[in-house]
């Protein structure tokens, strides 16, 4: 078994942190648009969407590619090189679980009418480790969802058990990614400190939680504005930090405190703290609720707004890559779903995140209104026509 500080760990952490920038800075672009305009829980996994994007990519063409590279932010990187970095940061999460459950999974399900280009299907296979199955998305549409959902369930060891209750019958592929976490703190809460405490709420509002208690050393770092700190999983290869902005009383609405939230990630002292992965460590006392919470989201409007609005468009899609002309794709629909469950003695974290590329409607004709042309406006139950025009200048008013 190779170590941490083996030759080939060495080079595929060098490899894993161009991916490492490229997946955070998404990750934090990407909150900003899932936040907007939201009043409850977020919870997102960059890497499960990321890894998504990143396998997608391979068969897009042109400027539907060039979207998406500058989404994910690997523009810059070589062609050459995106894979290959891809697959370096899944065997360096791999290879630095310690005592930590951490699975990255990629599927691509086939509907068996379509035809796939080879060379997109060796290199999801190749550097993305997606398993490759053929399902009959029209004639047996409800086998076709037990057996995505079945997959989704083993992957995320029964924390999501489906992440679709429907197939599109002429949909051509569909690919779906599973992240799973599972971590047990370093240093455990004591179930018996634990106590129903009030959580102070947007709009000045409360509710009582159950809070564990905790007094030991942390990583720890304050400012004016607010407290980080730092709980490390068993092994020390991960960790969950929070930050907790210092304002308690939240006159303002849940969607402005949401905005806040999400400011605070950036603050540069925060971001210098994310950066060492050693700091001082200081005794205090934390108080930190049990949760349970789940997020199912459609990421469409977010990655539009992000810049890949023509991979979704599918008169300009280009995903010839997947399989040759005369046939269109675009994708349909990305649905994330995340749930996380904190408790005293870990995490556990699931994503699923799942993609659909549809054909494109043939044309039928084209209309190109280039001349004297008659129109009427008519009211349809009965035809009635209320008026008719025949129009020789339409620009002569």
């Amino acid at each position: 078994m190779e170590t941490n500080d083996s030759p080939a760990i060495l080079r595929d952490l060098s490899a894993a942190a161009h991916v490492t920038l490229a997946v955070n800075d998404f990750g934090s672009q990407l909150l900003r648009q899932v936040v907007a305009g939201q009043s409850g829980n977020i919870i997102i996994s960059p890497l499960s969407v990321w890894s998504l994007l990143a396998m997608v990519r391979n068969g897009a063409v042109g400027e539907t590619r060039s979207a998406i590279d500058r989404t994910i932010g690997v523009a810059t990187m070589p062609e050459g090189e995106i894979n290959a970095r891809w697959a370096a940061m899944a065997r360096v999460i791999g290879a630095q679980r310690g005592s930590c459950k951490v699975e990255i999974a990629n599927a691509a399900w086939l509907n068996a009418i379509g035809a796939i280009n080879p060379e997109f299907v060796r290199l999801i296979r190749e550097f993305h480790q997606a398993e490759v199955r053929s399902l009959d998305f029209a004639r047996d549409p409800s086998g076709a969802v037990a057996e995505i959902n079945r997959w989704a369930n083993e992957k995320t060891h029964a924390s999501i058990p489906k992440i679709t209750d429907s197939v599109d019958p002429t949909a051509t592929l569909l690919l779906t990614n599973a992240v799973y976490f599972e971590g047990k703190w370093a240093s455990p809460f004591d179930p018996n400190a634990t106590a129903s405490r009030p959580f102070y709420l947007p709009e000045s509002r409360s509710v009582s939680v159950p809070m564990m208690r905790q007094t030991r050393d942390y990583s720890y770092l304050e400012s004016r504005k607010f407290q980080a700190i730092r709980l490390p999983y068993v092994g020390g290869e991960f960790e969950m930090c929070l930050l907790l902005p210092r304002d308690r009383d939240y006159p303002r609405s849940a969607a402005a405190m949401l905005a806040e939230l999400v400011e605070a990630i950036d603050d540069d002292v925060f971001q210098g703290w994310m950066k060492h992965r050693d700091s001082p460590q200081f005794r205090g006392t934390l108080l930190f609720p049990r949760c349970e919470l789940n997020c199912r989201r459609v990421l469409n409007p977010g990655l539009a707004q992000m810049g890949m609005q023509l991979a979704f468009d599918r008169q300009v899609a280009d995903f010839s890559r997947i399989s040759p002309p005369p046939a269109t794709f675009s994708l349909d629909q990305v649905i994330h779903q995340t749930i996380l469950k904190i408790d005293e003695f870990g995490t556990v974290a699931s994503a699923l995140t799942r993609m659909t590329l549809g054909l494109a409607p043939e044309e039928k004709f084209r209309m190109i209104v280039d001349h004297p042309y008659l129109c009427t406006i008519r009211e349809r139950s009965n035809g009635a026509i209320l008026f008719i025009a025949a129009v020789l200048n339409p620009a002569a008013g």
